[in-house]
């Protein structure tokens, strides 16, 4: 980014500043320009991969593109990806962006706008609604504080679904759960697709679900190391995954959720999408040496 913006050039990049490229863009991750720039893995041009056997490899629309086809949203099954070739985008160097903070209470009151507003909204704007605590400023009541997000040894599990629409059921179920967190440190983070993501050819990749207008993330992070304290978030996150079953669809990428195992793989590419992977997995990787992931199988 440092050496991009001296350009007025971007890509999407992650939501924290420590996010590596590597498997932000081999496995759907999601940033602020996502509605502006599409994912990060609809801007990657061409990869040079070293495949389980030690043979380096160009994988790009026109070199071994069925490969090139399965490293976006693949994830790291095929092999280490050595270099990254990106297609940049004219951003800024000055854009707008910012905060706006409400009580907890007006939170499906902020939902239900946010739910017509983004409707029309132009690609420019990149949005989220988060139940969070707010930060230690001295604007801020101390019993809404909670610690700089993310810092070294915060334990962490993740829950997300997509949700087709977010209908006034939904809004009335995220909004007791994201007032209701375990701890100052869990987000509830709602989270408007469409614009560039869903003007990508389904098919184009191996990351479905184009048409998708909502997603949640339940982030549950703490720094104690008890296991009455981690029991209590994993607990909420699962409760509100439980809750808001009938509210979502099948298919969230699987860098958003810290689900693992093969029915969970499964269900995140479809059958099509799979049976695909499985064949270039067992191209790549018969062995399944590239298997400490979100792991799709060889068939044998």
């Amino acid at each position: 980014d440092g050496e991009t913006q001296e350009h007025g050039l971007a890509i999407t990049g992650g939501r924290f500043s420590t996010t590596g490229i590597a498997g932000l863009t081999l496995g759907s991750g999601s940033g602020w320009l996502e509605r502006r720039c599409g994912l990060p893995a609809d801007n990657l041009l061409s990869a040079e991969v070293v495949t389980a056997d030690g043979e380096v490899i160009r994988a790009s629309e026109d070199e071994n593109s069925e490969l090139f086809w399965g490293l976006r949203g693949g994830g790291g099954n095929f092999g280490v990806v050595t270099e990254f070739e990106y297609r940049l985008h004219q951003i800024g160097p000055l854009i707008y962006g910012g905060m706006l903070v409400a009580p907890p209470d007006r939170g499906a009151e902020i939902l239900r706008f946010m739910r017509e507003y983004m409707i029309d909204a132009p690609d420019d704007l990149g949005a989220g609604v988060a139940f969070v605590s707010a930060p230690p400023e001295p604007f801020v009541p101390p019993e809404m504080h909670f610690a700089p997000g993310g810092p070294k040894g915060t334990r962490a599990y993740f829950k997300a679904g997509f949700i087709d629409e977010l209908d006034d059921l939904a809004i009335d179920k995220l909004a007791p759960h994201g007032n209701a967190r375990p701890g100052p440190m869990t987000q509830l983070i709602l989270e408007p697709l469409g614009g560039a993501i869903s003007r990508v050819d389904d098919e184009a990749t191996a990351l479905g679900r184009r048409e998708v207008s909502w997603c949640y993330h339940a982030l549950v992070m703490w720094m104690e190391p008890d296991a009455e304290t981690a029991d209590a978030h994993v607990a909420w996150a699962r409760g509100l995954a439980a809750d808001l079953e009938s509210e979502t669809t099948p298919g969230v990428y699987l860098n958003y959720t810290s689900d693992v195992g093969e029915d969970k793989v499964r269900e995140a590419y479809g059958p099509e999408r799979y049976a695909r992977l499985v064949a270039l997995k067992d191209r790549y990787d018969s062995s399944n040496l590239f298997r400490l992931n979100q792991n799709i199988s060889p068939s044998g």
